[in-house]
C-alpha cells in the first residue's frame, strides 16, 4: 500500500492540465482549443495534499518499518498510518489478528508522521529537480528510463 499512495503522489504531482481556451464556433456553439504549450499548463490543485502511507508491523513488542516478507510472516499486527505533507493524520488502519497496546499504537503513530513528513519532503524534492532538468531542455532520460 505504501508504494501505491507514493506512486499516486508522484503521479498527479507530475500530471500537467493544457491551457484550455473557449471560443464560440461559426453557428453560435461553444467548443475550446487546448494549448500544446507545456509552459502554460499547470499542476491538479491539491496535489500537494495527497497522503502516503507508512507500515510497521508488530513482532513482540516491538514494531518495523518497511518489512521483508519474512518480516511480514513473523508478524502479529501491523499498523497502516496516512500522513500528508504537515504531518496531519489522514487515517489509521489495523490489520493482522494480533493486539497492539494503546502505548505501542501511539509511539507507532507518532513515528508513522514522523517517516511519512520525512518521505514526503524527500519525494517532493525529487520531483521537483526532475522538473527542472526537463524543464531546461536536459536530454538525459529520467525516471523509470534513466
Amino acid at each position: 500500500m505504501d508504494a501505491l499512495f507514493t506512486a499516486a503522489r508522484a503521479a498527479l504531482h507530475n500530471t500537467r492540465i493544457p491551457l484550455t481556451i473557449p471560443t464560440i464556433l461559426a453557428d453560435g456553439t461553444q467548443d475550446y482549443e487546448l494549448s500544446d504549450d507545456l509552459a502554460s499548463a499547470h499542476h491538479i490543485y491539491g496535489y500537494e495534499k495527497v497522503p502516503i502511507t507508512m507500515t510497521m508491523n508488530v513482532i513482540s513488542q516491538n514494531y518495523i518499518v518497511d518489512a521483508t516478507l519474512s518480516e511480514e510472516a513473523c508478524s502479529s499486527s501491523r499498523l497502516i498510518v496516512a500522513v500528508n505533507r504537515d504531518g496531519g493524520i489522514c487515517g489509521i488502519r489495523k490489520g493482522g489478528e494480533g493486539g497492539i497496546t494503546g502505548d505501542l499504537i501511539s509511539e507507532m503513530v507518532d513515528r508513522g508522521k514522523e517517516l511519512g513528513v520525512e518521505v514526503i519532503k524527500k519525494l517532493d524534492s525529487a520531483l521537483e529537480r526532475e522538473n527542472e532538468k526537463m524543464q531546461h531542455g536536459s536530454n538525459s532520460k529520467v525516471g523509470f528510463f534513466a
